[in-house]
């Protein structure tokens, strides 16, 4: 893996959150002072980045009237939603042409002149506090909030005007995270008091996880957990072990909330998780090299599912490894000790650790829609990328 860190993708300001959208062409992160979206071809590119007609900032969005926490693309891209400090969410949509000054919602200093023209088209009002995070549902169709009220927010969001659907109420304590089952029959939500687990049919609470969170630290205040791309898995940030003293990252299996595994290694808090949008097939044994001693990263081979080139299920890798029967999902780590991990669910140790890399926490992460690139975000503006080779 290949790691980079552009020195000219700095912010001047704190940054809290950024995502990937469907074309993998656009980056967004959300800051402090506004919200910024990026070419990511200058990022990834050296020759992109060396071209001087290749424009890198296509937008600066001034939609809000305190820090912005979240900012995600919909998941067919198009659309961005933002969530903030001043409890509201702002959808925004791209329109064609060259971007303009426009008048933001609230009095704000609106979208600035850029490449692109992301237009603020309604702002969703009735949170009560800090919006925390939020996601898109799997068809775009629902949008769910999270914020430090104790509610998570259910938002009809298909066509215009978008409307408030619930509130779900059971949290004790803040919200902080949410994520949508991909194959669209749950909701997770994350606070302080755990994990909670509804039923998109009702809005009924289905599991409520909480005794590997119970000594957790409750100073984070982003809490990104996130599903398996096949919805088998949900994976849970700032987990901690009392008796070992660790703090982990917590795997539940669908259905079956008992069963878990967990990744282990951080040092302080782990606050996201992003699962790599393929799904990977990976060695039944070590490869060469791996040591096996517990002593640090160790390399697999993996081969996405339906890439040309061998790899499917029983067959062989690169190197003609023996490969597993079923399918492991990669998720990347983001921790506040200043590091990033990513980890496949058929190893017991991960597979990248990225130290060094920044001043601050890690608090964000996102992946190309190939799966091949990772980008994480430092609290202290940094943005890092890793090319997986």
């Amino acid at each position: 893996m290949y790691i980079d860190k552009p020195p000219w993708l700095e912010h001047s300001d704190q940054t809290f959150s950024l995502d990937i959208d469907a074309s993998g062409a656009r980056l967004v992160t959300s800051s402090t002072g506004a919200v910024r979206v990026w070419s990511l071809a200058p990022i990834l590119d050296e020759p992109s980045e060396l071209d001087a007609s290749k424009p890198r900032l296509l937008a600066t969005l001034q939609d809000h009237s305190a820090p912005v926490n979240v900012a995600r693309f919909s998941r067919a891209g198009g659309r961005l939603a933002t969530g903030s400090d001043d409890t509201c969410v702002v959808v925004s949509e791209l329109r064609p042409g060259a971007a303009a000054a426009a008048a933001a919602f609230g009095g704000g200093a609106g979208a600035q002149r850029g490449v692109e023209a992301w237009r603020p088209v309604q702002v969703l009002r009735g949170h009560s506090s800090i919006v925390a995070d939020l996601a898109w549902s799997h068809d775009d169709q629902l949008l769910a909030t999270a914020s430090i009220d104790s509610l998570v927010g259910i938002w009809a969001v298909g066509e215009r005007p978008y409307r408030l659907v619930t509130f779900i109420k059971g949290h004790a304590g803040h919200v902080k995270g949410v994520a949508w089952d991909p194959l669209g029959r749950y909701l997770a939500s994350q606070g302080d008091d755990g994990v909670r687990v509804w039923a998109c049919d009702g809005w009924g609470q289905v599991a409520h996880l909480s005794a590997e969170f119970k000594f957790a630290s409750k100073q984070m205040f982003n809490l990104r957990l996130a599903w398996s791309p096949d919805g088998q898995w949900l994976a849970a940030p700032n987990a901690f072990d009392r008796r070992t003293q660790r703090n982990h990252c917590r795997v539940y299996k669908r259905d079956q909330w008992d069963e878990f595994f967990c990744f282990v290694g951080h040092n302080a808090p782990v606050v996201a998780v992003r699962p790599n949008p393929r799904l990977f097939y990976t060695p039944v044994a070590p490869s060469a090299g791996a040591t096996g001693d517990g002593g640090g990263p160790e390399t697999i081979v993996a081969r996405g599912v339906g890439q040309k080139g061998g790899g499917g299920p029983g067959g062989s890798g690169a190197g003609g490894v023996e490969v597993s029967e079923e399918p492991s999902t990669v998720f990347a780590l983001a921790s506040m000790d200043k590091q990033f991990s990513v980890w496949s669910s058929g190893r017991p140790r991960a597979v990248v650790l990225g130290s060094r890399v920044s001043k601050l926490g890690i608090l964000d992460a996102a992946w190309t829609p190939d799966g091949y690139n990772l980008v994480v975000l430092s609290l202290d503006g940094a943005v890092v990328t890793c090319r997986c080779v």
